[in-house]
């Protein structure tokens, strides 16, 4: 695609660029503006069509140049000038003079103009004038082209490609037709001669008629013997697929059975599995109520400690008649041990708390003992039950092991 096109000293453009967008594009106004003299300089830049009229006046050549995709090539024409200049993607330039009337190597791969097919011949685009008629219509390789020609390429361009091979294979085949219809003439003329008389004919198109109600009435019953049939097999799916139910609601009976009895034996365990968790509880329980009876004791002795300061206190506030320093000094001993003292009773407070929770703690032991007591029992009974089941089942309900023959274990 071409995307730009300089032009200088051609005909009214003394100085244009003209710059090109992908699809139609188009050149409008008023005339004698320059339109036709782009498309001019168009042909000479692509196609080295040259007039010495184009170069403008006063000027010794013009100068052409059209930058593609692909490439680039600029042209310098004029009466006595024929250079060019041809550049194919990155590639170095190369220069031409005085190549003629054709196009220098490379330009047309430059500006992306190659042969194309028409029919059975290949040909290079050629560019319309004003007031010319179409390229295809005028010329071939510098000859004029025939009717023929011209034909071919105007029904290759309008999309009708073709057409004149399609009308002779038509024509092959009409008068193929015409020969075949000939002979079946022929042929029905000689069967005509060859037909019964009509009685015959009569006769036998009755037979033929009877022996067609046979026929239709043979494939109605075959019709009803095969929907029979079907009905049969389907009955026959339908019985196997009852018969398998029946069974599957068998099975599923017995298993929702040792279900059940699965289930009571869980309900079982799971009592177990809690007897054992207050079993354990009460351990932890009695051993708790062993620390609070030893803090009892401590606090016992606690008490009986604070029995007797209260009394040596007492007695220390009895001693009025002593001198005030002696009771100074016996004073200030006394406060110290007052203030253990009563960091002493602090503690002993917190103790008897730590006492209350225990017997606290004590009780629901044995509450819980008391239930551990009765889990105990439904344990036992659970595993009873439990042996007495897998002793009639045979296996273990746990891991479905056979038990041993002998042993029953």
């Amino acid at each position: 695609m071409i995307r730009k096109l300089s032009i200088r000293n051609f005909e009214s453009h003394e100085d244009s660029e003209i710059e090109f967008t992908p699809g139609l594009n188009l050149i409008i106004g008023q005339s004698n503006q320059g339109k036709s003299s782009i498309v001019r300089a168009l042909a000479l830049v692509a196609a080295n069509r040259f007039d010495k009229d184009c170069v403008r006046t006063g000027c010794d050549f013009c100068t052409v140049r059209a930058e593609t995709d692909r490439g680039w090539v600029e042209c310098r024409r004029g009466e006595s000038v024929n250079e060019w200049v041809v550049a194919i993607g990155g590639n170095p330039p190369q220069a031409y003079r005085n190549i003629g009337a054709g196009m220098p190597p490379g330009a047309l791969e430059a500006l992306g103009i190659g042969e194309r097919p028409r029919g059975d011949m290949r040909e290079i685009p050629n560019i319309m004038f004003q007031l010319e008629k179409h390229y295809m219509l005028a010329e071939i390789d510098g000859k004029k082209a025939t009717a023929n020609v011209v034909a071919r390429m105007m029904d290759d361009a309008i999309g009708l490609g073709g057409m004149e091979e399609l009308i002779k294979d038509i024509a092959t085949d009409y008068a193929g037709g015409r020969k075949r219809l000939g002979t079946l003439t022929e042929e029905v003329s000689a069967a005509e001669a060859a037909v019964l008389p009509a009685e015959v004919f009569n006769a036998h198109t009755a037979r033929l008629d009877s022996l067609r109600e046979k026929m239709a009435q043979a494939e109605a019953d075959a019709a009803l013997l095969a929907k029979g049939a079907d009905y049969a097999a389907r009955l026959r799916q339908i019985s196997r697929a009852l018969a398998a139910a029946r069974l599957r609601a068998g099975i599923g009976a017995g298993l929702e059975e040792r279900l059940a009895r699965l289930g009571e034996m869980a309900g079982k365990l799971a009592l177990l599995h809690r007897a054992r968790i207050a079993s354990a509880r009460l351990a932890s329980a009695e051993g708790r109520a062993a620390i609070g009876r030893g803090l009892e004791e401590r606090l016992a002795v606690l008490e009986e400690k604070g029995r007797r300061l209260a009394l040596l206190r007492q007695a220390a506030e009895d001693r009025g008649a002593l001198e005030r320093a002696a009771i100074l000094a016996a004073t200030a001993g006394f406060e110290e041990r007052l203030q253990r003292l009563e960091a002493r009773r602090r503690d002993i407070a917190a103790a008897r708390k730590r006492l209350e929770d225990a017997r606290a703690i004590y009780r629901n032991l044995m509450a819980a003992k008391k239930t551990a007591g009765a889990a105990g029992a439904a344990l036992a009974e659970a595993d009873k039950t439990f042996h007495s089941y897998r002793d009639a089942l045979g296996v273990c309900p746990l891991c479905g092991a056979a038990l041993g023959a002998e042993k029953g274990e």
